[in-house]
């Protein structure tokens, strides 16, 4: 009679080359990390700050678990360097330099990140790459990205938000991102958009898929509904939130308890998102039968001279930032826009906006008047020296937008003006309502988008320059919109050359 466990497949046997290759594999992630500690941190302090991201703590943790789960399959794999691993962790080297000098944090952050999965390729292989592939682009999800959504984000949940109300027979009216009932007021603010939703649903339904399908078809279907489900989930839940409040007199779902209404409705539909998706769940793989069968390759030994190139390709993206970054050195820029007459300059009042830049070399805000046209200016200039923020990030507002109750966005768009495209804003402050108008002036070229913007700071650094520019900040009173936009551009008609030409020459200094 034979006993169960003589019936298991044999326990395969650990490749030797492991034995060094654990230890260093470590040594080098950790070698990595040190060596770009400025970009480590600043994922670490948004994962600190924001609750959005927060879920960037665990990644690596689960990872590291989800690699532990298989290590029987992967330890009887023949660890072998990898040349195609060395030219992708060396191009996401060179795209970090690329991302730094152009400051783009995002991509500098994702082109770190992605050389850790990178490294691990390179020095192990590829069958032990693709044997845990799954684990290492799983760390990519610490990367704080996804703001770019936000804005398209809140505009879905007013529109759901609104229809919803319509068809329950409330009047509403609507401007912008704010819209009234006859019971109150409401706002769709950055808490409200839904993306910490999305992110949460989105990190967890990968890790899902992952754990109970090995149909390819079965995970891509239950990831493409975590992705569209929160996002439907959110525009119910404020229409409930606008209806608890309304139903209630405006006593309920009003204040901070409103944000935890949403998250127990969060809850409630990601366990429902599980439960029905657990009624076509996967057994899972035998490891142990895998390794046993795996245990049958060659265990050749690991070339110790790898280490050379593995060096080189990892430490090539702070040599292009050594080699082409050259901070600026001389006296700071100076800002003293000489506009012409019929415009009088005259002091900001009280209740303008005050755009928030951070760490300009230096900044100025003016006010300009010509008979009841009133436009507000200010300029940061960015002289690409040491210790100066950047002029080109999504943390850079044209109004003080982290004081949601004074300052509320009404609606954002791209309009053409006389002088080229202009980054709009209609807000609500504590003055009335304003009209923003935003751009760059960059090596003497104006410029609304954020990525063109980027790249001609690369450019300016790759001709030797320093990616100095200034950022430009027009505003108006806007009680009438189209008013205010028509004297905007009589503004810009009329100044925007002077502008331009005090501007560049002040950067030469």
């Amino acid at each position: 009679m034979t006993s169960q466990s003589a019936s298991l497949p044999p326990v395969a046997p650990v490749a030797p080359a492991w034995r060094m290759l654990l230890p260093l594999t470590a040594v080098t992630l950790l070698l990595l990390l040190g060596s770009y500690w400025t970009t480590v941190s600043s994922i670490v302090a948004i994962w600190y700050r924001s609750e959005t991201f927060a879920h960037g703590f665990v990644i690596a943790p689960i990872s590291l678990w989800l690699i532990w789960r298989i290590r029987a399959k992967v330890l009887a794999l023949a660890p072998q360097p990898s040349w195609l691993g060395l030219l992708v962790l060396l191009a996401c080297s060179l795209l970090w330099g690329v991302a730094e000098l152009a400051q783009v944090g995002v991509v500098a952050q994702f082109a770190l990140v992605a050389m850790l999965p990178a490294t691990v390729w390179a020095l192990l292989g590829n069958r032990v790459a693709a044997s845990i592939a799954f684990p290492l682009l799983y760390l990519l999800l610490m990367v704080p990205a996804g703001e770019v959504f936000l804005l398209p984000m809140m505009n879905f949940t007013a529109d759901f938000t609104v229809a919803a109300l319509r068809l329950s027979g409330i009047p509403v009216y609507r401007e912008g991102l704010s819209f009234v009932i006859p019971s109150g007021n409401w706002s769709v603010v950055e808490a409200c958009s839904g993306l910490r939703y999305l992110i949460a649903s989105g990190t967890l339904g990968l890790l899902y898929a992952y754990l109970n399908y090995q149909s390819a078809l079965k995970r891509a279907l239950f990831i493409v509904v975590s992705l569209l489900l929160p996002i439907l989930a959110n525009g119910v839940r404020a229409y409930m939130i606008v209806m608890l409040g309304h139903l209630s007199g405006m006593k309920l779902a009003v204040g901070v308890d409103h944000l935890i209404y949403g998250w127990v409705f969060f809850g409630i539909v990601m366990l429902a998102l599980f439960w029905i998706g657990s009624h076509w769940r996967d057994p899972d793989p035998d490891w142990q039968a895998e390794a046993a069968i795996l245990a049958r390759s060659e265990h050749a030994a690991f070339p110790l001279w790898w280490g050379v190139p593995l060096l080189l390709a990892l430490l090539a993206g702070l040599g292009v930032t050594t080699l082409l970054a050259r901070p600026y050195v001389g006296p700071p820029p100076s800002l003293q826009p000489n506009l012409t007459a019929p415009w009088q300059q005259q002091a900001p009042g009280v209740n303008d906006p005050r755009p928030a830049f951070a760490l300009p070399a230096t900044s100025l805000q003016q006010v300009w008047s010509n008979g009841d046209a009133r436009i507000g200016m200010y300029l940061a200039a960015y002289s690409g020296a040491a210790g100066e923020g950047r002029l080109v990030t999504s943390t850079n507002t044209p109004f003080q937008a982290a004081e949601e109750r004074a300052w509320q966005l009404l609606e954002q768009t791209v309009q053409p003006m006389p002088i080229g495209s202009v980054k709009q804003s209609l807000v609500r402050g504590p003055g009335g309502k304003w009209l923003l108008q935003q751009f760059y002036l960059i090596d003497g070229e104006q410029v609304a988008n954020d990525y063109r913007a980027k790249w001609l700071q690369l450019r300016s650094h790759l001709l030797g320059r320093h990616g100095a520019g200034v950022a430009v900040v027009a505003y108006a009173p806007a009680d009438d919109a189209l008013r205010a936009e028509a004297q905007l551009a009589a503004f810009w008609q009329q100044q925007y050359s002077t502008l331009a030409a005090s501007v560049a020459h002040g950067m030469q200094r």
